[in-house]
């Protein structure tokens, strides 16, 4: 049985395409109030891996919305798929930044309020990329995710006994633009049987990690 979230207020950020509008969408087809953030063309615009676009971010959906109790961090780039000694520094530490700062920064921005409230629930979007054994051309991402992933495994012990839960997912490889590019290269030309059509992703794909 679904827990009820009729008028709980959630964040989605990267919620302007691909799967964090997924999720934004499947939450308020289950009665949330959404806010969805990107950094464009999204109802709340911040760039997450800057603390003072954060803040602003805080500031504007508690005003407009209220408190949220729900927090998707789904926000992230995949970053330059190129060997350490070809890539573009600041490409690489931008995807570290978006990645894995970014959940950091909009989780310490509204878990306070969650703790106050005695509930809430916060899901990183992960990647398999980040249980992988590593390989050459996209250390950036995979260094993100594993970064993600330590920091969720923190968060949570951090909030054990508030009411609040914080939970890292990755939901597979999915349709999108860097699935493309990345079928033009040797290593990752056998994910075509195993990518997830965004059309097919359900609530029930993440709706563990939320109830």
């Amino acid at each position: 049985k679904h827990m009820d979230f009729t008028g709980k207020t959630a964040i989605v950020t990267g919620a302007s395409r691909g799967v964090g509008q997924k999720i934004a969408d499947a939450l308020e087809e289950r009665g949330m109030v959404v806010a969805p953030v990107a950094r464009r063309a999204a109802r709340f615009t911040a760039d997450v891996s800057d603390p003072a676009d954060v803040a602003h971010l805080k500031a504007a959906v508690e005003a407009e919305l209220g408190q949220p109790t729900v927090l998707i961090n789904a926000a992230g780039i995949f970053g330059p798929i190129a060997l350490v000694k070809d890539g573009d520094p600041k490409e690489w530490v931008e995807t570290i930044m978006i990645d894995a700062v970014g959940p950091y920064l909009v989780s310490r921005a509204f878990l306070g309020g969650m703790v106050d409230a005695g509930w809430g629930r916060i899901v990183n979007l992960s990647s398999a990329a980040s249980l992988h054994t590593p390989g050459p051309m996209n250390s950036a991402y995979g260094t993100a995710k594993v970064a993600l992933n330590q920091f969720t495994r923190h968060l949570a012990a951090e909030l054990e006994g508030t009411g609040v839960t914080a939970n890292v997912i990755h939901p597979g490889d999915v349709k999108k633009v860097f699935t493309t590019r990345l079928h033009f290269m040797p290593r990752f030309s056998n994910l075509g049987a195993n990518v997830l059509d965004l059309r097919e992703l359900t609530f029930t794909d993440f709706s563990v990690n939320v109830c």
